[in-house]
């Protein structure tokens, strides 16, 4: 890297997505760039549109049970289903959690129907998000009871995202950067900051416009863009150049050798301390009167 030939700049902005106008200097010859910084609200939803969970009985009563958008937590869901299925059905439901401590702790919901006859009902949800949250893998697919249980099909899971991905037309294939988030909870801040220059960035594409796009999306479905509530994101990002390869190492290479020498030069300068035995002998000597010196003389 140059150090000499970066700019950096901050970004802001309570849309997704957005378009920021950057002036990169035209008279630097930048090759990369790279996010340093970003600050991501988890303030999407784990349900971003109301969902409705519906279960159907044998003997013809339906109930249709609506969440509305936002984040939930297991306990919630199980209370209220327990609540809402037995105040407008006909049959009793026991309805366990993922975490109960009377319930074998295998993160899935477990429903028990009683008083039905041996009917067995039917549920269904209208929201792939809402599936997510229950435990199951489909939206409008009819999961039916079987001796009385319907158990989720997998362990539930209460992030929405594990991954968000920040894509731009400022870099080659517009896939700027990476985060993962499933380490944060939701209403916090995602805080992203990179460690390694060289391994984050990205070839710059520069336009003449100086007119960019930036989009943050679900990094396992680039089509989906977050929606984060008109909560602010904001990041730093620096432009840079990468000068020849061949120059860099020998530019390193001359450094080492520099520091070398100067390492060793610093070392030749220490001075020398003498032995402790021999202070101690010239201590119990007397000195000899100095003796004037004998002029040799040159022969010719």
């Amino acid at each position: 890297m140059d150090t000499l030939e970066r700019e950096t700049f901050f970004i802001t902005s309570t849309e997704n997505p957005f378009s920021k106008t950057l002036y990169i200097n035209p008279h630097k010859e930048y090759t990369h760039i790279c996010v340093l910084h970003a600050a991501i609200p988890k303030s999407y939803y784990m349900l971003p549109e109301a969902a409705t969970l519906t279960l159907s009985e044998p003997n013809g009563t339906t109930f249709n049970l609506t969440f509305p958008q936002g984040n939930y937590i297991s306990i919630d869901v199980k209370n209220e289903l327990s609540t809402q299925l037995n105040n407008n059905l006909t049959y009793t439901y026991t309805v366990n959690g993922p975490f109960d401590e009377s319930f074998a702790n295998n993160g899935k919901f477990k429903i028990t129907v009683s008083n039905n006859n041996g009917d067995q009902p039917t549920l269904t949800v209208s929201s792939i998000y809402l599936a997510a949250i229950l435990g199951f893998s489909k939206a409008n697919y009819n999961y039916t009871f079987s001796s009385n249980i319907l158990e989720s099909e997998q362990q539930v899971n209460y992030q929405r995202y594990y991954s968000l991905a920040l894509m731009s037309n400022i870099v080659e294939k517009d896939i700027f950067l990476i985060i993962n988030t499933h380490a944060n909870p939701y209403n916090s801040t995602i805080i992203h900051e990179t460690q390694d220059i060289f391994t984050h960035s990205k070839p710059l594409i520069r336009h003449q416009s100086n007119n960019y796009t930036f989009r943050i999306v679900n990094a396992f479905d680039f089509s989906e863009t977050i929606d984060f509530q008109s909560y602010p994101i904001s990041f730093e990002i620096m432009v840079w150049r990468l000068g020849n390869p061949s120059q860099i190492l020998s530019a390193y290479i001359y450094y080492k050798y520099r520091q070398d020498q100067w390492r060793r030069q610093q070392w030749l300068q220490q001075p020398t301390i003498p032995l402790l035995d021999n202070q101690n002998k010239n201590k119990s000597k007397p000195q000899d009167s100095a003796k004037p010196t004998k002029k040799r003389k040159i022969k010719t």
